[in-house]
């Protein structure tokens, strides 16, 4: 799979909120599944999230369509102030026969992340506070659960540093399988314009990704929440998970 569709199948690795400061908003365990399409391929993806212990979660996502197999899996930890922490990242995928593995551990011991894509490797530093791209989502819906004004982020993304910004664009009552969401429609920022991403996020559940759309040089990438359960109760339109 090219490096640009695996970025684009990372937004998968959307989480729940949690808010900062003195208020901290529990993650629920929760199963989300969704239809996609990829230049007119469809593509469905399930992805959930699990408790593995007391301050530790593992997100996974598998994903299936005609020329594409993705299964993403990674793992975080939550400090008592709130930390998002990420541990390690692995994803293995299958574009049109040919099967791919990148992973990236963490080091907080010795501040280093290490990043492997078949034979090549590269360590870069790390501090705390620093992101990969699932947390930095799931710090995004934190910020949008106090009313932040800015959105951004420092990532490590394939061993190398980045920067994530994100605008809000408008409220917006958003049609779905489920029935019509309330959401908050973001867009991420870029220097480049030829490339737009847009995000639509559930603002009474926990700002779960319920729609993305995504276009660069000429392709496109949607995708479109079909059913969710979180914390043991069904995404609908009757009842508000707050």
């Amino acid at each position: 799979m090219p490096g640009k569709m695996m970025a684009l199948m990372s937004v998968f690795t959307l989480e729940l909120c949690l808010a900062s400061g003195n208020r901290l908003a529990e993650i629920l365990p929760y199963k989300a599944v969704y239809s996609a399409k990829y230049n007119g391929l469809p593509i469905t993806a399930v992805k959930t999230l699990t408790q593995t212990s007391n301050s530790h979660f593992l997100e996974e996502l598998r994903a299936s369509g005609l020329i594409i197999n993705l299964r993403e899996a990674s793992n975080f930890r939550v400090s008592d102030n709130g930390q998002l922490t990420p541990l390690d990242y692995q994803i293995d995928r299958s574009f049109m026969g040919i099967t791919r593995s990148e992973s990236q551990n963490f080091d907080w011991e010795e501040k280093n992340a290490h990043y492997q894509r078949g034979e090549k490797s590269s360590n870069t530093p790390i501090e705390i506070g620093v992101l990969d791209i699932p947390t930095q989502y799931m710090q995004l819906r934190r910020d949008l659960a106090v009313g932040a004004e800015k959105f951004e982020y420092s990532v490590i993304s394939r061993g190398q540093h980045q920067t994530y910004r994100y605008e809000f664009v408008r409220h917006e009552m958003l049609a779905t399988p489920i029935g019509n969401l309330e959401t908050i429609m973001m867009r991420r920022l870029r220097q480049n314009d030829t490339r737009v991403t847009n995000l639509w996020l559930a603002e009474d559940w926990h700002y779960l990704l319920v729609k993305l759309e995504q276009i660069e040089n000429k392709k496109d990438y949607s995708m479109l929440l079909q059913e969710a359960e979180i914390g043991n109760k069904k995404v609908s339109t009757v009842n508000r998970s707050n």
